[in-house]
């Protein structure tokens, strides 16, 4: 095999969870859909491969594929982070056209419940290297008169992450406890200038 198909193989095997591909096995007939065919395509990208959802579509095994696949060429990318002025979207345009008297709070919390062996250690790392990694997870809100200014902030240590024990709590009482700590935490961030 070549070695783009060798590639594509395994990447079939990994996302369609099977033992076996052959490289005129048809993608369809393994049980790929439209859905799969994006994860593959990630994937592909991933490895330098560069495929689109049409020539699945139309060259749906992995011989055909890999005859009209492109091989991406490395490209430097400044990774640094970006700081400075920056202009708002237009999905921020158009949310700051309805004029929330507190568009701080304007948010969308979710409840997870993770396993307690779970560590937390790694979360927080976690939590941090997006932090400095997605420079849209960085961007700041200042309001002069009129005027919207969004500034994309330099990386700073930040607490992002904190645990608390609950198991202590009645069971009948912890649903209040997780709200009580839901405003506290919205009153905290509107307190410090939240990052929108």
């Amino acid at each position: 095999m070549k070695p783009v198909e060798i590639i594509l193989s395994n990447i079939w095997k990994d996302v369609l969870k099977i033992e076996k591909v052959g490289i005129n096995d048809n993608f369809f007939e393994l049980g790929g859909d439209s859905i799969i065919s994006i994860q593959i395509i990630s994937r592909a990208n991933q490895q330098g491969i560069k495929i689109s959802p049409r020539q699945i579509f139309q060259h749906q095994t992995i011989a055909e594929l890999s005859a009209v696949a492109g091989l991406k060429t490395a490209e430097a990318v400044d990774q640094n982070p970006v700081t400075g002025k920056t202009l708002l979207t237009p999905v921020q345009h158009r949310f700051f056209d309805h004029g929330f008297s507190k568009p701080s709070l304007f948010n969308h919390s979710i409840l997870f419940e993770i396993p307690s062996e779970l560590n937390s250690d790694h979360l927080k790392k976690s939590f941090e290297l997006l932090y400095k990694h997605h420079d849209a997870l960085r961007l700041s809100i200042e309001f002069k008169g009129n005027e919207i200014i969004q500034h994309n902030n330099e990386v700073r240590e930040v607490n992002l992450f904190s645990t608390e024990d609950l198991r202590n709590i009645p069971e009948n009482d912890i649903q209040k406890v997780i709200n009580d700590r839901s405003v506290f935490i919205m009153k905290a961030l509107t307190l410090q200038k939240v990052n929108l």
